[in-house]
C-alpha cells in the first residue's frame, strides 16, 4: 500500500528524469525492477527498456530440430503497439548455437530464434511464421533510426527465403531511419543505389563486406532517379558513408556506389579486411573530385612497398582522375575552389614498421607538396603553396594517423608502439606538413 501510494504521488518529471539516469548509466536491471513497481511506472520503463532492441538468428546445423523455434518475443512487440513504437534502435545479428546445449531463451537483448538447414520442409514453415512476424513488426516500429542487419562472414542469412529478405529489407524504408548499418549481405546495385538517392533520409550508411547479387522484386522498392542536381534541390541530409571492402569485385561495387553519391557525402571511411595484413583496399579507384563536398576522409592505406604512398599521391592529387568531368558545388567546380577536406586520416596497414632503407627511397616530398597546398597552380602560378596538381586542400586542418587492427596486433600497446614510430617517420618525411602542425596520431 506504501508503495502504491509513493508511486502515484511521485510527479511523471521526477519519474523521467530517475529513468533518464538508469537509462544513461545503462542500468537495465534497475529499469526492469522500475516496471515492476506499478502500472505507473510500466510505461515509462518501457519506453527505455526497448529503446534498442536486438534480435538474435541462431543458426542450428543438426537433424535434431526440425524447426525453427519461435520466441514470443517478437509476437509480443507486433502485438503491443506502444512498445513497439518506443524503438529506436533494433539490430538483427545471427547467433550460432547449439539446439542441445543453448537453448532459445527470452533476455533483455531480444528475440533468439533457430534456423536448422537439415529439414527443408520444416525450415521454410519457420521461415515463413518469421518473416510474418518481422512484417508485423515492420508495421508499429515507426519510430525507428536505427538499423543494423548483420550476418555471419560465410553465410548470409537474409538469403535463406524470399519473403524473409523481403521482411528485412522493409525496415530500411522506415521514413524515420536515419542510420543503416549492413554486414557481409549480398546486395543488388538497385538495393544499393535507394540508400543513397534522392528519397533516401539517411544521414549514415555503414557497408561492410556486401557483395553483389541479381536483384530481386524487392529491388523495385528502390527504383528511383537520384540526380544529384535533384538531391540538392530537394535538400535532403548530408550523407557519412563507412565502407570495408574485401576483394576486387566488392571493390567496384563499392567505388560505383560512391561516385553515385557523389554531391551527398560529407564524409567517407574506406576499410580493408582487418583479417587480411597488407591487403590493397583499392581507394586509388575512388576520384575525389566527384566528391565536392567532402569534408572527412579515412582511407586504409598498406605500408609493404613504395606503391601505397604513390598510390595515395595519385589519389589524393588528383592524377588518377581521367573522365575529365569536373562537378560544380555552389556553381565552382573542384578546380577553381579546391575540395573543403578538413580532415584525412590515414589507417597505415602494416604488421611491422618498413626499415629506414625501404622507406627513405619512398616519393615523400610528393605527398607534402600535396597536403600543404591551398590553391590549384592555375589559379596563381608560382605562388609559394600553389600545387602542381588539380585538386588543392585550403581548408586542411589534421592528418590523422592511425594503425589498422589485426589479429596480430589486437593489443593497444603494440599498436600504439607501431603507431609511436610510425608518427616519427611521417613527421621527419614531411617536414612542411609537421611545421603546419598538420600530423596527428589517433588514441585508441
Amino acid at each position: 500500500m506504501q508503495t502504491r501510494t509513493l508511486s502515484a504521488s511521485l510527479p511523471i518529471e521526477i519519474l523521467d528524469r530517475i529513468l533518464q539516469a538508469l537509462n544513461y548509466s545503462n542500468d537495465t536491471h534497475s529499469l526492469k525492477n522500475c516496471s515492476l513497481v506499478s502500472h505507473i511506472f510500466l510505461q515509462p520503463s518501457r519506453r527505455y527498456l526497448f529503446q534498442r532492441v536486438s534480435v538474435h538468428i541462431a543458426i542450428s546445423h543438426l537433424d535434431s530440430i526440425p524447426h525453427v523455434h519461435q520466441s514470443d518475443f517478437l509476437q509480443f512487440l507486433s502485438d503491443n503497439d506502444h512498445v513497439a513504437s518506443f524503438m529506436r534502435e533494433l539490430r538483427l545479428v545471427p547467433r550460432s548455437v547449439s539446439p542441445l546445449v543453448d537453448r532459445p531463451q527470452l533476455s533483455s537483448s531480444g528475440y533468439i530464434g533457430e534456423l536448422s538447414s537439415q529439414q527443408p520442409v520444416q525450415l521454410l514453415i519457420s521461415l515463413e511464421m518469421f518473416a510474418s512476424k518481422l512484417e508485423a513488426l515492420r508495421k508499429k516500429a515507426l519510430g525507428l533510426w536505427r538499423l543494423s542487419i548483420i550476418a555471419d562472414m560465410l553465410y548470409d542469412w537474409t538469403a535463406l527465403n524470399d519473403k524473409l529478405r523481403s521482411a528485412v529489407l522493409s525496415f530500411c524504408t522506415i521514413p524515420t531511419l536515419q542510420a543503416l548499418e549492413l554486414k557481409y549481405l549480398g546486395m543488388s546495385t538497385a538495393e544499393l543505389e535507394g540508400f543513397i538517392g534522392c528519397n533516401s533520409p539517411l544521414t549514415s550508411l555503414v557497408l561492410h563486406g556486401i557483395h553483389q547479387v541479381k536483384p530481386n522484386a524487392f529491388g523495385n522498392a528502390f527504383s528511383q532517379s537520384h540526380s544529384m542536381e535533384m538531391c540538392q534541390q530537394k535538400g535532403i541530409p548530408q550523407l557519412d558513408l563507412d565502407v570495408l571492402v574485401e576483394n576486387t569485385g566488392s571493390s567496384t561495387l563499392m567505388v560505383n556506389l560512391v561516385h553515385k553519391a557523389g554531391s551527398r557525402l560529407s564524409s567517407l571511411k574506406w576499410h580493408s579486411s582487418p583479417s587480411v595484413v597488407d591487403q590493397d583496399s583499392y581507394f586509388h579507384r575512388l576520384s575525389l573530385h566527384l566528391l565536392p563536398n567532402l569534408k572527412h576522409i579515412a582511407v586504409s592505406v598498406p605500408l609493404r612497398s613504395n606503391i601505397g604512398l604513390e598510390e595515395l599521391n595519385s589519389f589524393l592529387s588528383g592524377m588518377n582522375q581521367t573522365d575529365g568531368v569536373w562537378p560544380a558545388s555552389d556553381g565552382v567546380d573542384t578546380r577553381e575552389r579546391g575540395l573543403p577536406l578538413r580532415s584525412i586520416t590515414l589507417e597505415l596497414d602494416c604488421q611491422k614498421v618498413p626499415n629506414s632503407r625501404v622507406y627513405s627511397n619512398w616519393n615523400w616530398s610528393l605527398l607534402d607538396e600535396i597536403l600543404t597546398s591551398t590553391q590549384p597552380a592555375h589559379d596563381t602560378p608560382g605562388a609559394t603553396h600553389a600545387s602542381q596538381f588539380p585538386i588543392s586542400y585550403p581548408n586542411l586542418e589534421s592528418v590523422v594517423l592511425s594503425v589498422k587492427p589485426m589479429p596480430t596486433l589486437t593489443r593497444p600497446m603494440a599498436r600504439h608502439a607501431i603507431l609511436e614510430e610510425l608518427f616519427g617517420i611521417f613527421q621527419q618525411m614531411l617536414p612542411y606538413a609537421n611545421s603546419r602542425k598538420l600530423l596527428q596520431k589517433q588514441s585508441f
